[in-house]
C-alpha cells in the first residue's frame, strides 16, 4: 500500500490516492447536494473535490469505484476550500460499520490506490 503522507498529529490514518476515477455523491438529510471525485482516502476519512458543503455539516457519502463496487457511509465535513466551480473538502467518516471499513481497507490494499 503506497501512502501519500506519513502519519501526522492531524491525521488518524494515512491517506492514499486513487489510480482510477472514484466518483462521489453527497446528500444531506436524503437530499442530493453535489457530485464530485475522490482525491484521497483513508479508513477514517477522505478528501473530495465537489460543490461546497458547509463546514461541520454531516452528510451521506456514496463512493463509486471504477470496478462497479461502492461504499456508502456518513461523514462530517471538517474543512473546505472554495474554488472556481470546484471546491475541495475534508470529510471525517462517522459511524462506519466494520464491513464498510473492511471494504475500504481492501480497496486501499489493491492497485486501485497508490502514491499520486
Amino acid at each position: 500500500m503506497a501512502q501519500i503522507a506519513p502519519f501526522s498529529p492531524s491525521r488518524k490514518m494515512p491517506r492514499f490516492a486513487p489510480t482510477k476515477p472514484v466518483t462521489v455523491a453527497i446528500s444531506d438529510d436524503g437530499v442530493p447536494v453535489s457530485y464530485g471525485i475522490l482525491t484521497n482516502l483513508s479508513e477514517s476519512g477522505a478528501c473530495l473535490q465537489t460543490n461546497v458543503v458547509p463546514k461541520q455539516s454531516t452528510v451521506s457519502i456514496l463512493l463509486s469505484f471504477y470496478d462497479g463496487e461502492y461504499v456508502q457511509t456518513t461523514g462530517r465535513v471538517v474543512w473546505s476550500e472554495a474554488g472556481d466551480g470546484l471546491s475541495t473538502m475534508g470529510v471525517e467518516f462517522t459511524g462506519v460499520s466494520e464491513g464498510t471499513r473492511e471494504h475500504i481497507r481492501r480497496n486501499l490494499g489493491s492497485r486501485a490506490f497508490a502514491v499520486p
